[in-house]
């Protein structure tokens, strides 16, 4: 009974413990709980008690994962290089008309995307993406504000064609409202 009470009391504490921990260190928290986790369901019980040297092997396993922090670190380092310095890639609104000739605008867009992402830009294309599921014809409000919604998250809006709609417009407008930079790129022939 006593051996009960103590490991509730131990688990009560546990609880506060965990639950005085902001957000982060939760996650880090359950992370190494899941770790021990799964060390236990492969290995089983830690075995405290048995003669193992434990140092040599400890320093082995810090040495290990020192290296695999080493390598993260390193890849993180090259991958801020590939972009310039900056720790993700710019994100770049095609602002382009899409209502007269849909098939062409489709093949335009696939080329301006792949520009995009050559140029180290990630494109944010509601063109190519939502008339997979908004039928823009009957819900073009919704199609308008789901733009602006990816406008916000933009860190620019480029402007492809000199013929703009009442839609690129609004695009446009809500782009200079945000303090976004608009570009204007006469064609997609332009783009290299």
């Amino acid at each position: 009974m006593e051996e009960q009470e103590s490991c509730v009391d131990m688990d009560r504490e546990m609880l506060a413990k965990f639950s005085s921990l902001g957000e982060v260190e939760r996650e880090i928290a359950d992370l190494v709980i899941s770790r021990l986790q799964e060390g236990t369901e492969t290995y089983g019980a830690w075995p405290v008690g048995d003669d193992r040297e434990y140092v040599e092997e400890t320093i082995e396993e810090l040495i290990d994962g020192m290296s695999y922090l080493s390598a993260e670190l390193l890849r993180l380092q090259r991958h801020r290089e590939e972009l310039g310095g900056r720790t993700r890639m710019p994100r770049v609104f095609t602002c382009h008309r899409f209502s007269s000739d849909r098939a062409g605008s489709i093949r335009a867009l696939r080329h301006i995307c792949r520009a995009l992402v050559h140029e180290g830009c990630l494109p944010l294309c509601p063109q190519l993406v939502f008339p997979q599921f908004v039928d823009e014809d009957r819900e073009r409000d919704l199609a308008m504000r789901l733009c602006q919604e990816l406008i916000r998250t933009s860190d620019e809006l480029r402007v492809y064609g000199t013929e703009l709609t009442p839609g690129m417009r609004i695009e446009i407008g809500f782009a200079e409202l945000l303090g976004i930079p608009v570009r204007y790129v006469e064609s997609a022939a332009e783009v290299p």
